[in-house]
């Protein structure tokens, strides 16, 4: 983040005031909605391996196949992924709760969404503004 910070510094500098000002009002607006964008997510229920938490336990303790809590935008996995292990009924449930089909294990706990890391794409990033900033320069020196 300290890298786009510093690119946005170094082209607002160069703009005219009234420039300047639409530039600043559209990084705050990228900044409102990616902080809406990135609002943290938990869920109690039974998390399955396909990073769903299923919220409706039947009364024998198997929970039910709806509903569920995926993931959200920008969300790589769940936290804690330890815990008491919990079983999914494949189809719905009867009246009693009592699964009829087959069940997919996982494990029973509250858990929170955990942001994908920045760091696997920062050093292509950084490149990236390197090159950009080399080229700019050569071009402010024509």
């Amino acid at each position: 983040m300290d890298v786009l910070f510093l690119i946005a510094l170094s082209f607002v500098q160069n703009l005219d005031a009234m420039k300047r000002i639409k530039f600043i009002g559209l990084v705050s607006l990228f900044i409102l909605i990616s902080t809406i964008t990135f609002a943290q997510g938990s869920a109690t229920g039974c998390l399955v391996p396909s990073n769903r938490v299923y919220t409706s336990q039947g009364l024998l303790g198997t929970y039910n196949n709806s509903p569920s809590v995926g993931l959200s935008m920008n969300y790589c996995s769940w936290a804690p992924t330890t815990g008491a292990e919990c079983y999914v009924c494949n189809t719905a449930l009867n009246v009693a709760g009592v699964c009829l089909s087959a069940s997919t294990r996982g494990i029973q706990g509250t858990f929170t969404m955990v942001i994908c890391d920045f760091d696997k794409s920062s050093s292509a990033l950084l490149a990236f503004s390197g090159v950009m900033g080399v080229l700019f320069i050569r071009r402010r020196w024509r």
